[in-house]
């Protein structure tokens, strides 16, 4: 079954579990978008780093339908990158949010089924279909406390055939995908005939626990860990994730926010064929400054700039790597 005809199918039980539901009469429609520009330091993600221009195009639209006991929202996500090159990577998503409070009011549960695309034409081994079910709950401790717990089951599956660690770490885009061909970049050997010949439908499961708390108006934290497990066909593409992330958010002026990330991970690989081992420790490093813009009653906008930086260590010598990216940008919610 194609992604675009399952999310139907979704959405269709979605209503059908909830004969009861009621939709009301403030049911709202959203729709925001994003352009920026920035460069890139290592979009191959290897240690030979070439330095590549890019423009960003993001745009999403939802629907929220009110419920008596609860909000459905149907969704659609496109995001598109072009480097000034031939290269280019985009991404569609189709979503279904169910949402409903509990623990009068102190709770909130989301289950959330979502369909994507994702075409890249950098790491074509990267490109893949996928199938989500998110479950997710939010709970309010105090008036300045909270915290979350998700999980999530993803099915991932690849157009092309496995090589030997062909794609990002973990299969993952970081920043809005960035890579190159890195095969070529590493003047890396052929793979054993055995591995590029397999076919890939991974199952990713992964469950995530956020502690958030408000120090002021005007100060924020989050806190964040994770843990995921890759079950694949390809062995060398089987591999154990866990992480920990703290972001830090600042409003100084009414206008005007700075956030800082730090995140740190450890990606583990079953071991590949000839009894290969890798183990890859990431740590990352971002800053966003954001400007609210305001032009009629609704309609407003932000413009923002943001630094990444990226150290990734790996026990293969050939994909450890340093990257850089920079942007700037403009969005808008109409």
């Amino acid at each position: 079954m194609k992604p675009a005809t399952y999310l139907i199918t979704l959405n269709a039980i979605f209503f059908c579990i909830a004969p009861h539901a009621l939709l009301a009469a403030d049911d709202a429609f959203y729709l925001n978008g994003e352009f920026s520009t920035g460069q890139d330091s290592n979009p191959a993600q290897t240690a030979k780093a070439h330095a590549l221009n890019f423009a960003d195009v993001t745009l999403n639209a939802a629907k929220n339908l009110r419920l008596t006991s609860a909000t459905v929202t149907v969704g659609v996500d496109g995001w598109y990158r072009d480097y000034a090159a031939t290269d280019a990577l985009s991404r569609l998503t189709l979503h279904t949010d169910w949402e409903r409070e509990l623990a009068h009011g102190a709770g909130l549960l989301t289950v959330a089924l979502a369909a994507a695309a994702y075409r890249d034409s950098l790491v074509p081994p990267d490109e893949r279909d996928e199938l989500a079910a998110t479950l997710r709950y939010d709970h309010t401790l105090t008036a300045r406390t909270a915290v979350a717990v998700t999980g999530e089951t993803r099915q991932l599956a690849y157009r092309h055939a496995a090589e030997l660690w062909a794609g990002r770490p973990g299969s993952e885009p970081r920043n809005a995908p960035d890579a190159a061909r890195q095969r070529q970049a590493n003047n890396a050997p052929p793979p054993p005939p055995r591995a590029a010949t397999n076919q890939r439908t991974d199952w990713r499961n992964s469950v995530a626990l956020d502690a958030s708390h408000h120090w002021s108006p005007t100060h924020a934290s989050v806190l964040t860990l994770t843990a995921a497990r890759n079950a694949s066909p390809v062995i060398s593409e089987r591999y154990a994730q866990r992480g920990i992330g703290a972001e830090m958010r600042w409003e100084p002026l009414a206008q005007w926010a700075l956030t800082l990330n730090l995140q740190w991970s450890q990606l583990r690989y079953d071991r590949a064929p000839r009894q290969q081992e890798r183990t890859d420790e990431q740590h990352a490093v971002g800053v966003v400054v954001l400007r609210r813009l305001r032009w009629q009653a609704r309609d407003q906008g932000t413009w923002f700039c943001r630094v990444d930086w990226l150290d990734s260590a790996s026990t293969r010598d050939e994909h450890s790597f340093r990257q850089q990216v920079t942007s700037c940008g403009l969005g808008w919610t109409f």
